[in-house]
């Protein structure tokens, strides 16, 4: 993991960060969840898909409570997955994305803004 990409997604309104806490007899861990809406399949917007696709991710987010989180880490990556949709019936065309993964710790608060 050695590269930074800023996602093209669409206003605020379809960014949506989920952090689960679980309970198993293994004890606790985290099921992370980045999702959004990145618009039409630009040439520009597509090259970022195809790179997501192909590498695993550490995110830096805004979590739109105004904090600022790191989610992944070195030892489990979020992978990247998206749904590509088109027309009339799709409301939105483009991809509906998003980067995952189950955590052995809650995503990291950072303390400065980037």
């Amino acid at each position: 993991i050695q590269e930074m990409i800023e996602l093209p997604v669409e206003a605020n309104d379809t960014f949506v960060f989920d952090e689960n806490c679980l309970a198993s007899e293994a004890g606790k861990c985290w099921d992370v969840k980045i999702q959004g809406f990145v618009p039409t399949s630009v040439d520009e917007n597509r090259a970022i898909i195809d790179e997501l696709v192909s590498n695993q991710w550490l995110a830096l987010l805004n979590d739109n409570n105004g904090s600022y989180r790191l989610a992944g880490d070195q030892e489990v990556p979020l992978t990247f997955t998206y749904n590509y949709s088109t027309g009339q019936l799709a409301g939105r065309n483009g991809f509906s994305m998003e980067l995952s993964a189950r955590l052995s710790h809650r995503s990291y608060f950072m303390l400065e803004q980037f």
